[in-house]
């Protein structure tokens, strides 16, 4: 088929724009910037992985993490209680409410970056596609159609699955230059 009779439908979020934050230009990313996590707190999600990560990190990175996720058993409230211990030693990670369908927007827009850092399939998350509509570039996975989704060093950025070090390094990367790559990602 010729390009122009092809169209792409992000999940129903328009590329009008009518959901995005003001681009980098307008509102830089500041210090210390904010990484979320938004999903099921679940295994397979990657959670372990992304705690160990920013275990890794220095204390006084300017960086703070917001994980919001839904509890479905008993391996979710294990998560949440690692999550919960984590915020007792670092003072920049917190477990916040899970957010409603309504309020995803808001929450998309107010993150520097969203991490979705799965070791399991994803078919294509959601979560990517919602950041996306929100300006808000995405640390993933080569994980299922993350590749797909994520134009690494473009969009956001493309870790191996189950490698907390390069977790690290990405955050780290983004708290030490967030110009050089927060912004650098929105603008594209």
């Amino acid at each position: 088929a010729p390009e122009s009779k092809l169209a792409i439908n992000n999940l129903g979020y328009s590329a009008s724009g009518a959901f995005r934050k003001p681009g980098p230009e307008a509102q830089p990313a500041r210090s210390p910037i904010l990484i979320g996590y938004v999903g099921r707190l679940a295994d397979g999600k990657g959670i372990n992985q992304m705690l160990s990560a920013i275990e890794r990190l220095p204390k006084d990175l300017p960086v703070s993490f917001e994980f919001r996720g839904v509890v479905n058993d008993d391996a979710g409230r294990a998560i949440a209680q690692r999550i919960e211990s984590v915020a007792a030693i670092h003072s920049n990670v917190r477990l916040a409410p899970s957010v409603t369908p309504d309020g995803i927007m808001d929450v998309m827009r107010s993150y520097d970056l969203l991490c979705v850092p799965s070791v399991a399939f994803e078919n294509g998350p959601t979560v990517v596609s919602e950041a996306h509509a929100a300006g808000t570039p995405v640390i993933g996975t080569t994980i299922g159609a993350m590749p797909e989704l994520i134009d690494s060093g473009v969009s956001g950025l493309l870790v191996r699955p189950g490698h907390a070090r390069e977790l690290t390094e990405a955050f780290a990367a983004a708290a030490k230059d967030p110009a050089g790559t927060v912004d650098y990602w929105r603008s594209r």
